[in-house]
């Protein structure tokens, strides 16, 4: 049992600061799975550095077997469960303040090798098409027609991209509105296109 609480407290902390973050940035790019497991588990050590040294500081526990002891105290979990969700909430906080001047650094240090910056940021299809405003699309897929209509609501949920359109028959009736294309996403991986309608004509109206 004690292994399991132990697991818990390495991994818990850490990933609530990494999902703190997240939902901050919901419209950013991430890493892989693992590497998101290996920087929670990095938050976790900071996170639990901090309580460490809260708990010196309050109770003066100084050793492990005298830490044990106090975890046998149901009124001291309790605190410490409150006191690590505050600081993993708190770190999550202060990680997204900090992020980019740590890419910054990072940056610069890539620089003086010639290497790429690096860059957490939205992706071609969100910069594109997740901006607030109304967009028309034509989607074809393996080079032909897979659906039209103007984008009324889209997710992108672990990598799974989501649309809900409206509108296909409007822009079937009118097609001297809907005549010029302004550009063209490409999704060279599942063989997809997707043409954005030039709405200058319909707003003209």
């Amino acid at each position: 049992m004690e292994s399991y609480f132990a697991l818990l407290l390495l991994i818990v902390p850490g990933f609530i600061a990494q999902k703190i973050f997240k939902l901050l940035n919901q419209d950013k790019k991430y890493n892989s799975n693992l590497e998101e497991t290996i920087s929670s588990l990095i938050m976790s050590i900071f996170i639990l550095g901090i309580d460490v040294i809260l708990l010196i500081s309050v109770y003066g526990i100084n050793f492990i077997s005298e830490l044990k002891l106090y975890f046998n105290s149901f009124h001291f979990l309790l605190g410490y469960t409150i006191l690590t969700i505050t600081i993993s909430i708190a770190f999550g906080l202060l990680w997204n303040i900090l992020c980019p001047y740590f890419l910054s650094v990072i940056n610069k240090i890539r620089g003086l090798s010639n290497k790429n910056t690096i860059k957490i940021t939205k992706n071609v299809w969100d910069s594109v098409f997740d901006d607030g405003t109304n967009h028309a699309i034509y989607i074809e897929k393996d080079g032909k027609e897979y659906t039209k209509g103007f984008i009324k609501e889209l997710s992108d949920f672990n990598n799974s991209r989501e649309l809900f359109l409206e509108g296909e028959d409007l822009i079937d009736r009118n097609p001297e509105l809907f005549s010029n294309f302004k550009g063209t996403y490409i999704n060279f991986d599942q063989n997809i296109k997707v043409c954005e309608y030039d709405l200058s004509k319909l707003k003209s109206l």
